[in-house]
């Protein structure tokens, strides 16, 4: 498989890195024995405060280690300071009721003015469309609503939010999906990383972060 991915991608370097469809990395013991067959050192699966139990896909990253970057052995929510994968955790916002009651009117307002995803917005099967939206919305019990960082969800009133985070944090995760990305949110994105290099020295080499 490597090969081939190799071999369409017309990459010559090694493929060291892995990140789980359907952020289902559990249980791992399934996954290890191809991770050290394979060399894949590096995961980019795990989603703090997101779990899902369906009927084929599972994954809870509910108690997973309080670290953006951390190595783990047998189980990727048990950190092992001797492990031998790294994990870095994608980054959750925590996006205000106002703020979403607002993104509610502006993908309207998108919706109405053809500013719309570029692909149809929807998953060869419907469980993944499940899990997407699973992860976009995490169930927190507080006045504020916690998402994943992605870029379909960067809008003109996230991106103070993400803003907020960045200055927060030394480490921001992104997950996205193509299909799902508007002009809208890829305009928003330029802003967001206009921000990034004018305030801070960015970098974007993962392996640069393990030192």
């Amino acid at each position: 498989m490597i090969n081939e991915l190799k071999t369409l991608a017309g990459v010559n370097y090694n493929i060291d890195s892995y990140r789980a469809g359907g952020w289902c990395l559990q249980p791992f013991n399934v996954f290890k024995p191809y991770f050290e067959k394979y060399g894949i050192k590096y995961d980019f699966s795990a989603l703090r405060g997101s779990s899902l139990q369906g009927k084929n896909i599972f994954y809870d990253y509910t108690n997973i280690p309080a670290k953006s970057i951390y190595k783990f052995s047998d189980a990727v929510v048990n950190q092992d300071k001797n492990g031998g994968f790294t994990e870095f955790v994608i980054t959750s916002v925590n996006v205000s009721k106002t703020k979403h009651l607002l993104n509610k009117f502006l993908n309207k307002y998108l919706w109405y003015t053809k500013n719309t995803s570029f692909g149809d917005g929807y998953s060869a099967v419907d469980s993944e469309t499940t899990v997407i939206n699973s992860a976009q919305k995490l169930k927190k019990q507080t006045k504020d609503k916690t998402e994943m960082a992605s870029i379909e969800l960067l809008t003109l009133f996230t991106l103070s939010v993400y803003k907020e985070t960045l200055d927060e944090n030394d480490f921001m995760h992104f997950i996205s999906h193509p299909k799902m990305i508007s002009k809208h949110n890829l305009d928003m994105l330029e802003g967001f990383l206009k921000y990034a290099g004018k305030n801070y020295n960015v970098n974007t080499d993962y392996i640069k972060m393990l030192d």
